[in-house]
């Protein structure tokens, strides 16, 4: 142990000089290159690599332009801001690169109001649309609060966990306190009602389609109605 002191007097002072140097080299480094790396799990058909690109410049984020200068904090930030952006991560890696990690935002419905047409994002909350592109989700249609918007994004994604239902039904509206479904053959409407018990009003949907209009024809009924949970009621075309 009597040994240990000396050591470690010997070893702090290097320790310094090597922050010192680690730092001073930190300063005179120059971006290197610069990536934009978008998560395409969601799609990244949204986001606009001009606008990326612009606030990058802005930012003095450009090849050969030095590290030092930049406020990675307050460019992550900005780009968190853009509607369509999910989660925005900006770093630089070991040898100087400056990467851009974009993930975008994912939507699950287009809703028409009479105000204003939206994105519905699964988290429940509005998008603006892109004049650049279109997303092919589901139809909807009503005057939706934030509670509202909660019910709805439940109730497509509970129509996306079901194949056959997903491909089936096009478009949604809320009509007062229901919901009312609209199908691809356009022969008939279900009148859903209120969100509750939603993923066993769907399971009897899928189980009526099969027993029923199966074998009697899908054009028989020009009404099917959930409201009541407990039964399927049906009104003859």
């Amino acid at each position: 142990m009597k040994h240990s002191i000396p050591y470690m007097l010997v070893g702090i002072p290097a320790v310094l000089f090597l922050l010192g140097f680690a730092r001073g080299r930190s300063r005179r480094a120059r971006i290197s290159a610069i990536q934009v790396l978008t998560d395409t799990r969601a799609g990244d058909r949204f986001l606009n690599r001009e606008e990326i690109e612009g606030i990058l410049r802005n930012h003095a984020a450009q090849v050969q332009k030095p590290l030092q200068a930049l406020n990675l904090r307050k460019i992550e930030r900005e780009l968190n801001g853009l509607p369509y952006v999910a989660e925005a991560q900006v770093y630089v890696s070991i040898d100087g690169k400056l990467r851009v990690a974009l993930r975008q935002k994912t939507v699950l419905a287009r809703v028409h109001t009479t105000k204003a047409d939206y994105y519905l994002t699964d988290t429940g909350g509005r998008m603006p649309l892109s004049p650049d592109y279109t997303a092919d989700v589901i139809l909807v249609q009503g005057e939706f609060t934030g509670a509202d918007l909660q019910d709805l994004k439940a109730l497509v994604k509970a129509l996306l966990q079901r194949p056959f239902l997903s491909q089936f039904i096009i478009g949604i509206a809320l009509k007062g306190a229901d919901y009312v479904l609209f199908t691809r053959s356009g022969v008939h409407r279900v009148l859903f009602g209120s969100p509750r018990h939603m993923g066993e009003k769907l399971d009897k949907l899928i189980a009526f389609y099969k027993s029923v209009l199966d074998t009697r024809g899908w054009a028989t009924y020009r009404l099917v109605n959930l409201k009541y949970g407990d039964q399927v009621i049906c009104t003859q075309s």
